[in-house]
């Protein structure tokens, strides 16, 4: 299932509207409304697009990003705008309202790490856009997803190859999968195999003195 193109034109429109606070606040940059539409193409998996009733998790949300830009662009998926900064969730749930997505797209004001053990083995995908060092996400977000689930990340080099180190499975269950690089950026698909070996997420404490994959 696919979103029609007119369709799509008047919710960037309406999405151009809804971000203006969070242009205010330099929650968006100058990147357009759709230019992040184009880059939120590269989070998506073959395996998505024709799934149905997908629930999916956007880790670091912030405003909705890419989260509400793929609720538009796979409209048979569910979604699940995780959080930490209230500011950031209202203006994502504002968004969420004017485009009448409540149906599909929740938005929680929560610390990804808290949310994890809340919610371990919830998805069926997630995706993350801009969160912290890999060694952070990796910790408090893969808890999240079933198995067989991906997590979708946007990557450079450097980052690329820290999700490929050889103890990512020993310490969480997931290995990298694939990663790829289209026009707007480069991905990488991060699988979980296996249930999560380890007690995670440790306190924040605790990961900040003795990164995971430090």
């Amino acid at each position: 299932m696919h979103a029609r193109s007119d369709d799509i034109q008047s919710a960037l429109r309406v999405l151009e509207d809804a971000w203006l606070p969070a242009r205010k606040v330099g929650a968006l940059g100058d990147v357009s409304v759709k230019e992040l539409y184009e880059h939120a193409k590269g989070f998506v998996l073959s395996v998505w697009r024709d799934a149905e009733d997908l629930n999916l998790v956007d880790m670091g949300s912030g405003v909705g990003v890419p989260g509400i830009l793929l609720a538009l662009q796979l409209p048979q998926t569910r979604w699940t705008l995780v959080d930490s900064s209230l500011k950031r969730c209202d203006i994502a749930e504002i968004a969420v309202q004017r485009l009448r997505l409540e149906k599909r797209v929740a938005v929680e004001h929560a610390r990804l790490d808290d949310f994890a053990q809340a919610n371990q083995g919830g998805f069926d995908g997630g995706v993350a856009r801009l969160f912290g060092t890999v060694s952070e996400l990796a910790e408090c977000g893969l808890l999240l997803l079933k198995v067989g689930a991906s997590l979708v990340t946007s990557v450079s080099d450097d980052t690329r190859a820290e999700w490929g180190r050889s103890n990512l499975k020993s310490l969480t269950g997931c290995e990298l999968r694939t990663s790829w690089e289209v026009d707007t950026g480069q991905f990488a698909a991060v699988e979980r195999v296996s249930v999560m070996p380890n007690q995670l997420p440790r306190s924040a404490s605790v990961r900040k003195r003795t990164p995971l994959l430090g």
